[in-house]
């Protein structure tokens, strides 16, 4: 079918444009209602009405670098875990590009997936499910003599991998031809 779609006066790039921007958006939507089912069971359940305390009155959060509303911290979370949904979805799609059949790109995405869940590291875009971690203490880098909080190195490295990824995906697959010289 891509063969057929590049041949096609709106194939190629505009459709390229097209999965990118569909598969993002169904990733988001899909974090967005997982993100706002989790926060009203928790409103539900627990009865919260303290939205508006400074996030450092949470006694795990006493440490934090943050100066906000608990409200407030709840969007950096769901903006990091938007983040981290945009990322799989990506690399996803970089998997059904390099394999063009369904099973085996499936397959190497739940490979990939797991090979990063269990890699662990600070740079990991797993990170971004659960950046509480990262935001309870008062954590740097040290870059070129200065201290870069390890949340904002990990949001600039992984927009950075996503605009990466964005740009692997984006580039035309192209099969090489051969020529092959017939005798007469």
């Amino acid at each position: 079918m891509n063969a057929l779609l590049r041949l096609t006066k709106h194939g190629g790039r505009a459709l390229n444009r097209a999965k990118i921007t569909a598969s993002l958006i169904t990733a988001e939507s899909i974090a967005l209602l997982f993100y706002i089912a989790d926060f009203l069971s928790y409103l539900c359940v627990y009865r919260i009405d303290c939205l508006r305390n400074p996030i450092y009155s949470i006694p795990a959060f006493q440490n934090t670098p943050f100066s906000c509303a608990i409200w407030q911290y709840l969007l950096i979370l769901l903006a990091n875990r938007m983040l981290g949904a945009a990322i799989f979805s990506l690399l996803f799609l970089l998997c059904s590009k390099l394999l063009r059949r369904g099973l085996p790109a499936f397959c190497m995405s739940l490979a990939v997936t797991v090979l990063l869940i269990f890699s662990g590291g600070e740079m990991n875009p797993v990170m971004l499910f659960s950046v509480r971690d990262l935001h309870r203490s008062y954590q740097v880098y040290d870059i070129c003599g200065y201290p870069v909080l390890r949340h904002t190195v990990l949001m600039i490295v992984t927009v950075l991998f996503a605009s990466a990824l964005v740009i692997l995906i984006s580039v035309p697959h192209t099969k090489r031809r051969h020529r092959h010289d017939r005798a007469l």
